[in-house]
């Protein structure tokens, strides 16, 4: 295989989340915020994705169905920002079986907290 190929193989499969989706209480502050009021870090993610005011999303968090979608489009939006690689139809899966770790991991990204850092400062 050529190495201009490998090169390109490589920059098609794009970056990795620094946050894992299963990395959902990396973060306590943001984890308990999340379990409290999920409609304030939600509100965050959309303000965060450029898709909307914080309280206007976090007023779409009561919508069902949109919210959903919306949650799927934030995430779309952080991973195209940070040049991860990924389809709409995972973060749209990932959206309706995993929201909470979803919205725990676009929060994370978007603020480029670090993984792995468990810690009870304020972030």
């Amino acid at each position: 295989m050529a190495e201009g190929q490998v090169q390109m193989e490589q920059q098609a499969q794009g970056k990795e989340w620094d946050n894992h989706i299963c990395g959902c209480y990396n973060h306590i502050n943001l984890a308990l915020q999340t379990l409290i009021v999920p409609c304030v870090t939600y509100g965050q993610n959309t303000e965060l994705a450029g898709q909307c005011h914080c309280v206007v999303g976090g007023l779409a968090a009561f919508v069902p169905i949109y919210n959903i979608y919306l949650m799927a489009k934030g995430r779309e939006a952080i991973r195209e920002t940070k040049g991860i690689a990924g389809e709409f139809c995972n973060d749209c899966l990932l959206s309706i079986f995993c929201g909470f770790c979803v919205l725990n991991q676009v929060n994370a990204e978007a603020k480029g907290l670090a993984p792995g850092g468990v810690s009870m400062s304020r972030e």
